[in-house]
């Protein structure tokens, strides 16, 4: 999950060692050549048969090779958003000895330099049989002669004839597995990028080959307790992530589960339990959250502080994914996990649960959304001086939340001021060794409890890990640098929108910036970085993809309002290459009302208003009201309309019955809208438009108020420049005086601030056409000249 709530994957831990003896029948003859034998695993070796009838069967278990069948379905891409499931219990390479070596794929068993037999078992009803002697060996007593101890077999010369020493199969089988999971997230990142048949057969092969590889080794029964449970929940994990198969990992979680219950494994119990909810919340995430709360509500009963916060970020987690509003269950929720964190004394928890609560409010804005969020932050802010919140990941976060809500409440002079901010803190922490440009991991420090069972140890890791000081730490995922370095150019690029002139085109320098950073990242980055998953390597994938496709619509708007049209074209020829079905259907959106632009921009009206009236920018379309949209969906759909409003103005496409019908549908989403530029600009087409009946001169003036005070309260220059023509043209048309020159001239000035040719094209005609009425032709045709060079700039795309 390029979720921010999703917790990352374990990282490796062996088996502990378990001691073993290797047996060899007491009927072996001899051979004048030493016949080499496999390696020995100290790990993994069955107990000393002592039956005779065993003997055999133990033997021929070993000589058999074990075949794994690939039985798992593999999921070929995902269709929707799921919580990232969480590795687990990764086993490493068993421990071998001196004269060892360790087979791994692609390589043969190396030969061992010395053959040591083993100690012959004494079997009451077997013949004695004597082992052969080199002819430099003392002949023996007779009292000895019916058994060689382990001591003489030991020293025996290499020319004794052994048959080859028995090994263990699963040791083998885990290492088997382990490498091919390694080998494919080493390769994970090109594959999700290209998603090339080839490749991801190749992926899936080797995954589906470590499955089963694992499942052979969990099911011989000749594990230990803790190693099969730590064996299930790695099977697990890797099912949850990589396959379809839900049900088989859940299956083997509930097993799990019941080896913990019995042997007391508490760490491993609450882990399987922490990736059972998650394989659950993709069966019936009604079940999930119920069983989440049964979780939390256990924890709380043994007095587990810490996996009852690791349980309730998990809900907030799932309460992300199922899009659920920020309501009482999610508030409630958060609200709780600060409140522990207060009762604790856990500053950091407690930052990171209010930065969570603000961030959960502003996914949907009301009325009353920013003062919430406010709120929030001034409940981080009593902790500013605590030393042990001042993590970098923090800082980051409460900075890009308190810029979220400057940039809602357009005051542009704050907002420079908040993004000067947010680069010195990057800048800042540029080498910091807890936060680098690909980790993405954030630990919270919570202070350490005394718990009678273990329940926090290497296999929590990936969810909880053990400090070494006073305090232990959750593990969350977070945003790596690269990804907040391109949020940062994003923003900085938004913000100098709203400045003046020349100001204005530093935007399209940062949001270059990002596209050069997005570029490094996919070139150089990606094809060295290692994945955990092909699932998270395609959603990485994605939100690189969503980003690019996101500056490419920002850049080819800006170059809108600067009449740049053969640039907007590409802008939308690389947007629609870029876009594919797995990245947010927004970006259709995006491209269809910014090619709506571009045709508008370039006088071709009618495609224009055939883009605008697509069912996709319908207000209404396929939802009966607006509440089940998102608030960028909503936006477009508004602007779509004002734009068809003003084409609807031109004689050829005048129809004052559609314009009346339309302007109706927009004024209940505009009047009351939070974004203030929504408002003014409603107001501006408002001011200009024809219906039937035709507005009255009241209506005409409160429109242009509004929008002129509008444009000024958020430092809107383009705003501002129209509501001033719009105000010269319905109110000081041929009109002889003074106040009428003054608004033309105003408007004119206004329109060269704002750099946007059309306009200043607008303005300086008008500016003409008041020269005129003053009888002032000199003047009058000069500033017709400039005009008529605006428009033929405006129209060819010239700077």
């Amino acid at each position: 999950m390029n979720s921010p709530f999703v917790s990352p994957h374990v990282p490796h831990a062996a088996f502990p060692p378990q001691n073993t003896q290797a047996v060899r029948s007491p009927a072996l003859v001899t051979s004048s050549v030493p016949t080499p034998t496999a390696p020995t695993f100290a790990e993994y070796q069955p107990h000393t048969p002592q039956q005779p009838q065993h003997q055999a069967q133990y033997q021929q278990h070993f000589q058999q090779p074990v075949q794994p069948q690939p039985r798992h379905q593999v999921q070929q891409q995902p269709q929707h958003v799921q919580p990232q499931a969480t590795q687990y219990a990764q086993f490493s390479p068993p421990s071998m000895g001196h004269n060892q070596s360790v087979p791994v794929l692609n390589q043969a068993f190396a030969e061992p330099s010395q053959v040591q037999p083993s100690p012959e078992p004494n079997h009451a009803n077997s013949p004695v049989v004597q082992p052969a002697r080199s002819p430099s060996l003392a002949r023996k007593s007779p009292a000895i002669s019916s058994m060689n101890s382990p001591a003489v077999s030991s020293r025996g010369s290499p020319a004794l004839s052994t048959k080859a020493r028995s090994y263990d199969t699963t040791a083998i089988l885990i290492h088997v597995a382990e490498e091919c999971f390694e080998k494919a997230h080493r390769g994970v990142q090109k594959v999700a990028a290209s998603l090339a048949e080839e490749q991801v057969r190749e992926y899936q092969k080797l995954i589906t080959t470590g499955l089963a590889c694992l499942e052979a080794a969990f099911q011989s029964n000749r594990l230990s307790p803790r190693q099969e449970a730590r064996a299930r929940l790695r099977y697990a994990s890797i099912l949850c992530e990589e396959t379809e198969n839900l049900q088989e990992a859940e299956t083997a979680l509930s097993k799990g589960i019941t080896i913990c219950e019995k042997h007391r494994y508490a760490d491993l119990k609450y882990c399987m339990q922490y990736l059972l909810l998650k394989v659950l919340f993709q069966r019936n995430q009604k079940a999930a959250f119920i069983a989440i709360d049964r979780n939390i509500s256990d924890s709380q009963t043994f007095k587990h502080h810490h996996w009852v916060y690791a349980f309730r970020l998990l809900k907030a987690t799932f309460h992300v994914h199922a899009g659920t509003p920020p309501d009482a269950p999610l508030l409630e929720n958060l609200r709780s996990l600060a409140i522990m964190a207060i009762e604790r004394h856990d500053s950091a928890m407690v930052v990171f649960a209010s930065l969570l609560e603000g961030l959960a409010l502003l996914r949907v804005i009301r009325f009353d959304t920013i003062e919430r969020v406010q709120t929030c932050l001034a409940q981080v802010s009593k902790y500013q001086f605590d030393p042990v919140v001042r993590i970098p990941q923090l800082e980051i976060l409460t900075l890009l939340l308190d810029l979220a809500c400057s940039m809602h409440q357009k005051t542009p002079d704050i907002l420079i001021h908040k993004l000067k901010s947010l680069q010195a803190k990057l800048d800042d922490n540029m080498g910091s060794s807890t936060w680098s440009d690909l980790n993405p991991e954030i630990l919270i420090p919570i202070n350490k409890q005394s718990a009678p069972a273990a329940i926090l140890s290497d296999d929590t890791s990936a969810i909880l890990r053990a400090g070494s000081s006073r305090h232990d730490y959750v593990v969350m995922t977070f945003m790596n640098r690269l990804e907040i370095v391109v949020l940062t150019y994003t923003f900085s690029g938004l913000a100098g929108m709203y400045r003046p002139g020349p100001e204005s085109r530093r935007s399209h320098e940062f949001w270059k910036e990002g596209f050069e950073v997005l570029a490094k990242w996919n070139k150089e980055v990606v094809p060295k970085l290692s994945g955990s998953s092909l699932q998270g390597s395609i959603e990485q994938a994605k939100w690189r993809t969503e980003m690019f496709c996101y500056l490419q619509a920002l850049t080819g708007l800006y170059f809108a309002t600067h009449s740049q049209w053969s640039k907007v074209e590409q802008c939308v020829a690389q947007l629609q290459q870029a876009i594919t079905p797995a990245v947010n259907d927004i970006f259709n959106i995006f491209s269809l009302y910014l090619s709506g632009v571009y045709h508008q921009g370039t006088g071709d009206l009618e495609t224009a208003l055939i883009l605008f009236e697509d069912e996709r920018l319908d207000l209404l379309a396929g939802f009966g009201n607006s509440s089940g949209k998102k608030p960028a969906y909503m936006e477009l759909c508004i602007l779509a309309g004002l734009n068809r409003l003003w084409i609807l103005q031109d004689p050829a496409y005048r129809d004052s019955m559609t314009s009346t019908e339309l302007l109706d549908k927009l004024r209940g989403h505009c009047i009351e809208h939070q974004d203030p530029d929504i408002r003014t600009a409603f107001n501006l087409v408002q001011a200009t438009a024809q219906t039937n009946p035709p507005p009255s001169m009241h209506q005409i003036k409160t429109s242009i108020t509004n929008s002129l005070n509008g444009s000024k309260v958020t430092g809107n220059t383009h705003c501002l420049a129209i509501a001033l023509s719009i105000m010269r043209y319905r109110l000081f048309d041929n009109v002889v005086g003074e106040q009428a020159l003054k608004s033309a001239k105003a408007a004119s000035t206004q329109a060269k601030r704002s750099g946007n040719l059309l306009w200043m094209s607008v303005a300086d005609g008008m500016l003409a056409d008041s020269f005129e009425v003053q009888a002032m032709f000199a003047d009058a045709e000069a500033a017709r000249q400039t005009a008529t060079e605006y428009a033929s700039y405006a129209l060819t795309g010239k700077e």
